[in-house]
């Protein structure tokens, strides 16, 4: 399932990238979707797991919202719904195949390398952060976020305003990401997620 696949992908792929550089986020609020994974360094790179037991009826909306804020857009899917997926999504998305051997272990394979996103929303973007991200840019706390963002229009071009975005998403989640990268060994694989949003300690979680 899900779980299983988000947490294969990690070890494979986020756990080997330092969070001083890359910080990797679960779930992510992206307009009225949310990202499965999104990895943030110099670009934000989201990828959207469907599996087996999902189906691709919500797929146009969340890849909709995802280009409006973020950089590079993938879908990860079985081995076996390949054909599937490449007749329905746009060809700047990329696409991700995994594949489980005997013993359960999953490994991924790049099919598709996407696009760079050239039409993301700055509007989009700075709506999705809070005010106080919003205040942090600004530096003016009396002004309601309406009103931080139109300034933030005002100022900044779309280039600086994605950059903006982005070192917003990583400030915010950095935390959340190194106690889960520096404490991965100490955690069960299904329990990443969970661990990511709480930071608690293993010893009392597993006591």
């Amino acid at each position: 399932n899900e779980t299983v696949i988000k947490s294969a992908f990690l070890e494979r792929v986020s756990f080997k990238k330092s969070p001083k550089s890359t910080v990797t986020i679960f779930e992510l609020n992206s307009g009225d979707s949310r990202a499965d994974i999104c990895m943030v360094n110099g670009k934000s790179i989201v990828y959207e797991i469907k599996t087996e037991y999902d189906t691709y009826n919500r797929l146009d909306n969340q890849i909709r919202d995802y280009l409006k804020l973020h950089d590079y857009v993938n879908v990860i899917v079985p081995k076996s719904q390949l054909d599937n997926i490449l007749k329905i999504i746009p060809d700047d998305i990329g696409v991700i195949f995994y594949t489980q051997n005997r013993v359960g272990n999953i490994s991924f394979k790049e099919y598709k390398q996407p696009k760079l996103n050239e039409n993301i929303d700055s509007l989009a973007q700075l709506s999705q952060l809070t005010k106080k991200e919003l205040v942090n840019i600004i530096c003016n706390n009396n002004l309601p976020k309406d009103r931080l963002i139109d300034i933030a229009l005002d100022i900044y071009d779309k280039t600086e305003i994605n950059n903006l975005f982005r070192e917003s998403l990583k400030l915010k989640y950095f935390e959340k990401w190194n106690f889960l990268y520096t404490n991965q060994k100490d955690l069960y694989p299904l329990d990443y997620q969970w661990f990511f949003k709480n930071n608690l300690s293993t010893e009392t979680v597993y006591k």
